[in-house]
């Protein structure tokens, strides 16, 4: 007698060989366990300790310099935000790779190629 799934000469008493009542076990052993699924953390300690500092760099900032530095068209003068010169991490808290800008100047800013913003010193690397 050979077996119901997969013709393997060996018959245990279910119609089954030993691999196939194996794999019959272990399958219904899995559909009873409660699976947890545990969440990806959203930011990792180390981007978070960065975070709880960032405000405070950026006031400070801000405070030293109040004025847009790109001027570009339609500015409006006075900062109150912060363009960052550098996208590697190490960089992020580091405010020499800052720059002012104003609400108007920075999106335009963020819009162009990045070749452009390399030319200009608006990009680093």
């Amino acid at each position: 007698m050979n077996c119901i799934e997969c013709d393997n000469p060996v018959v245990e008493f279910n119609g089954l060989c030993a691999s196939c009542n194996h794999a019959h076990r272990k399958a219904e052993r899995d559909s009873k366990k409660v699976k947890v699924f545990k969440p990806v953390k959203k930011v990792s300690e180390k981007r978070a300790d960065k975070l709880t500092k960032y405000p405070k760099l950026k006031k400070d900032f801000l405070e030293h310099k109040m004025v847009c530095e790109f001027r570009l068209e339609d500015c409006l003068i006075t900062a109150t935000q912060i363009h960052h010169c550098s996208l590697l991490a190490k960089n992020f808290l580091n405010t020499d790779t800052w720059m002012s800008s104003c609400e108007v100047c920075h999106p335009q800013v963020e819009a162009m190629p990045s070749e452009l913003r390399r030319e200009k010193n608006y990009l680093t690397d």
